[in-house]
């Protein structure tokens, strides 16, 4: 298990820099109308108007998720391709629960209010791109490390051309 959540780790570090340059170069109009990086919606939620230190912030969040998802699916075996559909689909999921819960709480905003949903609206298109980006690195990249080590438990060894076998 413990090689799975590593996985997850490094999967998550690298799905975490691709969306976070997307972040870094999306377009969004900011509270006062004054055109800026969707990374600003990070720079917002943890009370910062450094966008290095948001950046360093959102792969933080990156490199968690990716941890939650190599725990979650630590018993699991998947080839690349179902790694990088998990991956969006878990992408679609933070995407959801960080604009309706995670970034209003760290703006201080009550979750699924009006405020919270007009703070949400200005980049959630941008940001839907980042998680999907970010869902699909981390799934496919997870599921390409994980699958060179056996999962807890096995063994690793291929007898007559049968799966491994529990230890």
């Amino acid at each position: 298990m413990k090689n799975r959540i590593g996985a997850g780790l490094v999967a998550g570090a690298l799905g975490g820099v691709a969306s976070g340059a997307v972040l870094r170069v999306a377009p969004m109009m900011t509270a006062d109308g004054a055109r800026g990086p969707a990374m600003r919606m990070v720079a917002d939620a943890v009370h910062t108007t450094k966008l290095p230190l948001a950046g360093a912030a959102y792969l933080v969040y990156a490199v968690l998720i990716g941890v939650l998802f190599g725990w979650m699916l630590a018993e699991q075996r998947m080839r690349a391709t179902a790694g990088v559909v998990w991956g969006l689909l878990y992408g679609v999921f933070w995407w959801l629960a960080s604009l309706a819960i995670v970034m209003p709480v760290l703006r201080g905003l009550a979750p699924l209010t009006p405020a919270a949903v007009d703070a949400a609206r200005r980049g959630s298109a941008w940001w839907l791109v980042a998680m999907l980006l970010d869902g699909a690195v981390l799934g496919g990249v997870y599921a390409l490390i994980a699958e060179r080590r056996p999962p807890s438990g096995m063994t690793g060894e291929v007898v007559a051309g049968r799966r491994p076998h529990a230890a």
